[in-house]
């Protein structure tokens, strides 16, 4: 059982540590099959191209696209430059025009002009380096100084030493998490940033980024590389690409190739490999066996060595045949300018061809120990009845060929051929490794076979993470007689619930139109009524004098009048109040100064 506990902890380990590691065959196969598409736009067919050719699958038909669909601007300019330089195309540009984007105060212009006239060739003219370090100045992002640390790679010129001091500044605003970093503008800010931050330290001959930084952006990197979509698959290649390919800091890894953790009789050798983020194998490396040891029998699985390979990758012959699992941990040292690879430890087993032999199966009364059935299994599976007084006893061994061996599965599986239920029992071996199932069905008719008896196929399956196969052999088909036998009710909870329904509210019976449409007349009905009163009355509406404080005060009424129908409609109290606060101190100013000048007026009179 440790044996087993240790295995399984490895193989999470080795889980664990794959999580960041780089492409893998599989990986590479998907990619693609999701590149493989015809282009809509140039920037698709620059992307599509760049993609491609970072996998050695490049499609030249790519040119005829460009020449059909290249038109005048910098951007189509910039994206052709690129298929032009990997496809090998010609496409004519305005170097004139281009060359003059390298004045302009977007520096996604400069970069693109700069970036374009390189890919065709052309004279990038005058250092444009330190305006381009004014516009980052100005506009202090992370894809601004991204696309300055391009420019600057591209120039003959020495990188200012403003841009160089801030790459791993910048850095430093990345987001950790875990043993990822990357920038808040995701995938694609993250790769433009490790593109030009790379670009520069190959510049300067020096890594401007710390190992620790590089590994931790790889694994974010590779974390994207299930992510669909042209663009995602775009900006992962290239950042793994310039990960692999910067020749100052480049991360690697340990992988095992082709299942050869796992031994066979026909396998001698363990293949690892060390591999870059793009998984190609980092050439003049070094593989040390630090140890491969069984934690049951402390046998060695590999001789502890010291191993040199021209390739990265890695044949390790086993020392031993002997059935096991066995940890594994080995340590790499790789050429200057790469990371070495941090020690890796994973399972690994070696697996024999097993078989079941000598079975025997008896049923035995158990009243008067008499003998009902008897058979050692080599020619058909035994048709017999049981009872409850029947006892049921199957011995055998697992045979690796040349000795007994222990596995950790084997039970007795007994199938009711009406109902399909499964009883399992488990088989236990001895210290000959003599293993044995004894059933006594008095006891387990009620508890095992829960009474329910009928016809029940039994068969015997052994398996092991050691042996090549697992083996399920019928040995018998019994007829078991319960008393106060039972048919199978299935579980509630699998048999299928009431069906749910839901009755809502009926809508309210609602009056006529010709009603709703009087109740609305009729409430108009007071304002006539008001209108009416006033002529009756002879209110003089011609007397009224236009000054500030008549405007404001009738205007004041009205507007307190509105607020009380915004509370009815639902307004708070406390807003209602405080709109009510400031009209009515204007609407009292103003009515004060309007009656003391009709009462002015009327003393003149």
């Amino acid at each position: 059982y440790n044996e087993y506990k240790s295995y399984l902890r490895m193989l999470v380990l080795l889980i664990i540590l794959g999580i960041a590691a780089s492409l893998t065959p599989k990986d590479q196969i998907r990619i693609k099959a999701e590149l493989n598409k015809a282009p809509s736009s140039l920037k698709e067919a620059y992307q599509l191209t760049v993609a491609k050719s970072l996998l050695n699958d490049l499609d030249s038909s790519v040119c005829d696209f460009v020449s059909k669909n290249m038109d005048s601007g910098l951007d189509n300019a910039y994206y052709a430059s690129y298929v032009a330089k990997i496809a090998g195309c010609t496409v004519k540009v305005d170097v004139d025009s281009i060359r003059s984007e390298l004045k302009s105060d977007n520096i996604k212009n400069v970069f693109k002009a700069a970036t374009t006239l390189a890919n065709f060739g052309h004279d990038l003219g005058e250092n444009v380096v330190p305006s381009v370090v004014e516009l980052v100045k100005k506009e202090d992002t992370v894809m601004a100084h991204s696309l300055a640390y391009m420019v600057a790679s591209l120039y003959p010129e020495d990188v200012p030493k403003v841009l160089s001091d801030s790459v791993e500044d910048i850095a430093h605003r990345a987001d950790t998490v875990g043993d990822a970093m990357s920038f808040e503008g995701g995938l694609i800010e993250t790769a433009m940033f490790l593109k030009g931050a790379l670009a520069v330290s190959g510049k300067v001959k020096t890594p401007l980024l710390s190992e620790a930084m590089v590994t931790k952006f790889s694994n974010y990197i590779l974390r994207n590389r299930y992510k669909q979509g042209l663009a995602n698959v775009f900006y992962t290649l290239t950042a793994l690409d310039v990960l692999s390919n910067n020749g100052i800091v480049v991360p690697t890894r340990f992988e095992v190739l082709e299942n050869s953790a796992t031994f066979t009789k026909n396998s001698e050798f363990l293949k690892i490999a060390i591999l870059n983020p793009l998984g190609l194998s980092v050439s003049d490396s070094k593989l040390t066996i630090k140890s491969a040891v069984s934690p049951l029998t402390g046998d060695n699985l590999l001789a502890k060595d010291t191993l040199s390979s021209e390739s990265g990758v890695f044949n390790v012959p086993k020392t031993t045949s002997k059935r096991g699992i066995y940890n594994v941990e080995v340590e790499g040292a790789v050429p200057s300018g790469f990371i070495s690879p941090p020690n890796a430890k994973f399972p690994a087993k070696v697996i024999v061809d097993a078989q079941i032999s000598n079975p025997s199966l008896k049923l035995t009364d158990t009243d008067d120990n008499r003998v009902l059935a008897n058979s050692d299994l080599s020619k058909a599976p035994l048709k017999a009845k049981a009872d409850i007084s029947t006892r049921f006893t199957l011995e055998f061994y697992v045979s690796d060929g040349t000795d007994n061996i222990a596995i950790h599965q084997a039970f007795v599986r007994f199938t009711n051929k009406k109902t399909n239920q499964d009883v399992f029992f488990i088989a236990q071996a001895d210290l000959t490794k003599k293993y044995t199932v004894d059933l006594n069905f008095r006891t387990t008719a009620a508890k095992s076979f829960k009474s329910i008896g009928g016809e029940y196929l039994v068969d015997l399956i052994v398996g092991d993470a050691t042996i090549a196969a697992s083996q399920t052999k019928n040995i018998a088909s019994l007829t078991l007689d319960f008393p106060d036998s039972k048919e199978f009710v299935p579980s509630e909870s699998r048999a299928a619930k009431p069906e749910i329904t839901h009755m809502f509210r009926e809508k309210e019976k609602r009056p006529p139109q010709v009603v709703s449409l009087a109740f609305t007349a009729l409430i108009f009905v007071p304002a006539l009524a008001v209108v009416i009163a006033w002529a009756r009355l002879g209110a003089n509406v011609s007397n009224f004098k236009v000054s500030i404080f008549s405007i404001g005060f009738h205007a004041g009424l009205i507007l307190i009048m509105a607020i009380y129908v915004n509370f009815f409609l639902g307004v708070d109290m406390f807003v209602t109040i405080k709109c009510l606060s400031i009209v009515s101190i204007v609407t009292f100013l103003c009515g004060n100064r309007l009656l003391s000048s009709i009462a002015a007026a009327k003393k003149v009179k």
